[in-house]
């Protein structure tokens, strides 16, 4: 045999079950009365009782554990047993009910599994052994009695074992647990060969649980592998039969009847097939062999390949055989249905370019002293195909061409196709490789494939050779497959992919023909476990936990190559990011050192950056959207370059890269760079940088939920301050440049930024945007130092519809800070902030944690001199109820931030829903100018901030003013 033939041998022998012939008996189940066998001999149980009674298996010697069985000595069965084919003379019992038959004295029983004890019949190594045996084995009680007694006269012998007594165990956490207490016989017929099995008792105690799990197997296992299971306990007939490792459901409600018997039916004798096989047919690819033939009578058919037309040998009667075994100057390959087709098993390979000869037995197993083999075989022969070329590459890849070079396997001629038509999987998910058919019959250089491929090199290779008329940024794949000469082609082939120089205008949209491999054609990556996709609109950086914040991670993911302008280049690309809070996903803010660099290269050593994208410029990466960025540079201007994106993080996020465009940069180009300079309430200044001598600029804006754009702001300086906008409101803005009376750039990329507050306001938290939102940790004092993080994490709630913040530990010293709120320049106006909150999930065991809100001026520390108003434990709401705080203070001017600072120790600390913010000015904080109100109006609290009954009296907060309730 070649090699590659008897390599995969051992590979193939493991798998022998799914070729091995099947065990050729029938079943019979009827129900009669139980009666107890006495007089028979008693085995010595030697105190193995309770769960100990699982783990022993019982020999002429006595009894040993399982766990240290090897070759025990067996039990005489008294007679000639006809089992499976052979003639067995021994027994042994096991403690959970198998029987283990041998045709000599001395036994091997590895096959014993004590955690689920019905496993023993399905073991790799099982073999002669029948039984009924649930899942959870047998459990040894006081009256418990193991026995055999041989009956009956010569030639019509019976052995009968019997199990009395037996406790069934319940699937449950106490091993100690009897749920059955059963009785057991089989029942071994000298005259007929039939193995009989009959229980009792096993209905399931009243009020014992028999948990999920709890199951049978009931059958007889002949070879390894070769076995049949009843598969429900009333079914009668061969119809109950499963040749696989099949169990039935022993539960309260499903159970044998007291009587059920179970006769296992051996089969007639044998008699050799009288008519053969023939019309063998086979066809074959590289590595393997199919075929089919016509059937004769027999019921199975034995398949053997050999390298020559004399297999030396033939199939042994009663002799059963399985792929990879040797017969003459042959190996099985298969062993098939008389409807079944022939094919190669899996890890079985044939040499290339070999000639075999194959050879079809038939046989007759499904019955005693057998199989007996019909000595005529169909026999046919086949060359297999030859190997496919040895490697494919490219090189020299220009606008319109490229060349490639194949190596041959050394002996083939070659078949190279090209296609730019790229594959795609089931889902419509586009795949690395190109779309080609399979090459039959002869072909020239031009001639299209079936199926896909444009044939561009037929012939013995003897050097490189080019491939022209291509379209420029174009991805081109081809495919190699050697040539046998007459027709056909190898089944394994070499390929590789080559995408043209790209010119401008260039686009990558990160939307079109990309699937989970996360890259476009021809594009390159980092560790490729650092890049994935979402087919259909991005492409991002995979890693989102970071070991090691200080080091941080970087990854990249790199173009093809793109020819520049000569004059200049413009980039634009859309850009998002996300960020794993808690079990959610939540928009990415960058922190101080994160940032996203387009650069250029011309060698894959040196790079340029053209564009960053840092906390500067891009505070926060939506997860939902992607923004807009542009660069203009003259950097390598008319060089063939690759883009490189590399993504730097310090903080757990990733970068989501949406559409990427180069451009020529045009005479009059828009401002790059355009941001949010500063935000003073509803005042915006809007900064960009110029790429000319452009003197002036218009500006637009809108709100992000409008349509229409503003009339133009005209500016001749690089910036402008938008007023009077609305608060707390997301816009948008654009720019474009003025650079002659003539000459007017396109708008900008869109900016999008959110006003701050400005009093008076009353923000809907529920749905809001809370990404301007902070979340911190440090301790308060005179001069709190805050670092990003904490225990306080702001969440959509799962499945949308809230936001809420929770704390994942049990202590905390974490703050939620609200954005700038513009309050004027009034140094003597009093303002009140209102908090409203349900309480999710309440604190447990938190004695001493509170809620304290605390005023800073924008710019400035948190102070501890600075506490407008703490929520006690005792005044937090109950869970599933809410609550509403006000506080009061003075003396700030500007812009100012309200933190909101969660402190203490708890067991369990509370989950809030968030559900509004408001503020109000001019709230007079002195006892003299408390009004006079009535208690019907709405929004009533306490002066601790508690939400209290409209009807109370007293001095109360109503609509966010003290009054006098009366």
């Amino acid at each position: 045999m070649k090699k590659r033939f008897s390599f995969c041998l051992m590979a193939l022998l493991a798998s022998v079950g799914i070729q091995a012939q099947v065990i050729a008996y029938d079943v019979q189940t009827t129900t009669t009365a139980y009666e107890d066998v006495s007089g028979g001999t008693v085995i010595d149980l030697q105190g193995n009782v309770g769960t100990d009674l699982s783990k022993v298996l019982f020999d002429n010697d006595g009894n040993v554990n399982y766990n240290d069985a090897d070759d025990v000595t067996a039990f005489p069965i008294g007679f000639d047993f006809g089992y499976d084919g052979k003639v067995m003379k021994y027994f042994v019992l096991t403690g959970d009910g198998a029987v283990l038959l041998s045709t000599e004295e001395t036994i091997s029983t590895d096959v014993h599994t004590t955690s689920t004890p019905a496993n023993s019949l399905t073991t790799q190594n099982s073999k002669n052994m029948f039984g009924a045996m649930t899942r959870e084995g047998h459990y040894g009680l006081d009256d418990t009695e193991i026995s055999y007694k041989l009956e009956g006269a010569d030639g019509s012998h019976v052995l009968v074992i019997q199990y009395k007594n037996i406790g069934l165990q319940s699937n449950s956490y106490s091993v100690e647990t009897e749920m059955a207490k059963a009785q057991i016989q089989y029942r071994l017929y000298e005259a007929t060969g039939n193995i009989e099995m009959k229980v009792s008792g096993f209905k399931p105690y009243d009020g014992v649980a028999t948990g999920n799990y709890n199951w049978m197997r009931i059958g007889i296992v002949g070879d390894p592998g070769d076995f049949l299971f009843l598969n429900k306990f009333d079914a009668n007939g061969s119809e109950s039969l499963s040749q696989n490792s099949a169990s039935v459901d022993y539960t309260a409600e499903s159970y044998p009847a007291d009587g059920t018997t179970w006769t296992f039916v051996a089969p007639e004798p044998c008699v050799t097939p009288a008519v053969a096989p023939t019309a063998l047919t086979l066809s074959s690819t590289t590595s393997q062999l199919s075929g089919s033939f016509t059937a004769g009578d027999a019921d199975r058919y034995l398949v053997v390949v050999a390298l020559s037309n004399n297999l030396g040998a033939l199939p042994a009667d009663k002799t059963k055989y399985a792929a990879g075994d040797v017969i003459g100057d042959g190996q099985v390959l298969a062993i098939v249905e008389k409807d079944q087709s022939i094919e190669t098993p899996a890890g079985f390979e044939f040499e290339p370019a070999t000639e075999y000869f194959v050879f079809v037995f038939g046989f007759n197993s499904l019955c005693s002293a057998g199989p007996l083999y019909n000595a005529t075989p169909a026999t046919a022969s086949i060359v297999t195909k030859p190997a496919g070329p040895a490697a494919i590459a490219t090189d020299n890849v220009g606008l319109n061409s490229f060349t490639v070079n194949v190596t041959s396997n050394g002996t083939s001629p070659v078949l190279v196709a090209i296609t730019s038509e790229q594959g795609t999987d089931r889902w419509g998910d586009y795949l690395e490789g190109g779309v080609f058919g399979d090459p039959t019959g002869s072909y020239a250089v031009g001639d299209e494939i079936e199926g896909g491929g444009k044939v561009v090199f037929a012939g013995t290779p003897s050097g490189a050779f080019e491939v022209n008329g291509l379209v420029a940024g174009r991805p081109y794949y081809l495919r190699a497959w050697s040539s046998d000469g007459n027709g056909g082609y190898s089944s394994e082939y070499v390929e590789t992919i080559a995408v043209t120089v790209g010119v401008l205008p260039w686009t990558a949209a990160m939307d079109e023909k990309i699937g989970y491999n996360a890259i476009l054609p021809g594009w390159t990556k980092s560790d490729p476990d650092e890049w994935s996709s979402q087919p259909g609109e991005y492409i991002y950086s995979n890693v989102t936990f970071i070991e090691d914040e200080e080091q941080g991670s970087t990854s990249w993911i790199e173009t093809p190559f793109i020819q520049l302008g000569e004059a200049g280049t413009k980039l634009k690309v859309a850009v998002g990011g996300s960020a794993r809070v808690g079990w959610s996903q939540s928009d990415w803010t960058l922190g101080d050192n994160d940032k996203i660099v387009f650069q250029l290269t011309k060698d894959g050593e040196q790079y340029v950056d053209v564009l960053t994208i840092d906390k500067n410029n891009a505070a926060t990466l939506s997860r939902s959207e992607r923004t807009a960025f542009s660069a203009v540079f003259d950097e390598l201007a008319g060089e063939t370059v690759r883009l490189r994106i590399l993504v730097q993080r310090f903080s757990q996020g990733q970068a989501h890269i949406g559409q990427i465009t180069l451009e020529e940069k045009s005479d009059c180009e828009a401002p790059v760079d355009l941001h949010l300079a500063g935000l003073d309430g509803s005042d915006a200044t809007l900064a960009w940088t110029q790429q000319a001598e452009e003197g002036s600029w218009e500006v637009s804006y809108k709100k992000a939920a409008d349509d229409e754009w503003s009339e133009p702001l005209l500016t001749n300086e690089p910036q402008v301050v938008i007023t009077d906008l609305q608060g707390a409101t997301n816009y948008q803005v654009r720019v474009r440049s003025l650079c002659s009376e003539t000459s007017v750039s396109s708008w900008s990329e869109a900016f999008a930024f959110k006003t701050g507050y400005t009093v008076p306001f009353v923000t809907d938290l529920a749905t809001a945007d809370l990404s301007d939102w902070g979340a911190y940790a440090g301790i308060l004092s005179e001069d709190t130092e805050l670092f990003e993080g904490g225990d306080v994490i702001i969440s959509t709630r799962w499945g949308g519809g809230y936001n809420h913040v929770y704390h994942p530990n049990v202590e905390s010293y974490s703050w939620l800070v609200t954005p700038s709120i513009a309050l004027g320049s009034n140094a003597d106006a009093n303002y009140e902030v209102t908090f409203t909150f349900t309480t999710e999930w309440a604190i447990v065991g938190g004695d001493n944690f509170s809620i304290k809100a605390v005023v800073a001026k924008e710019g400035e520390n948190f102070s501890s001199n600075n506490v407008i108003g703490t929520i006690e434990l005792a005044d937090m709401p109950a869970e599933g109820e809410q609550g509403t705080y006000a506080f009061n203070f003075s003396g700030f001017t500007g812009n100012v931030r309200i933190g909101f600072y969660f402190a203490g120790q708890a067991s369990e600390l509370p989950w809030l829903i968030l559900d509004s913010v408001g503020m109000q000015g001019g709230v007079t904080t002195a006892i003299s100018d408390v009004r006079t109100a009535s208690a019907d109006q709405k929004a009533v609290y306490n002066l601790n901030g508690q939400r209290v009954n409209g009807q109370q009296k007293g001095l109360l907060i109503i609509d966010g003013r003290k009054v006098i309730v009366k």
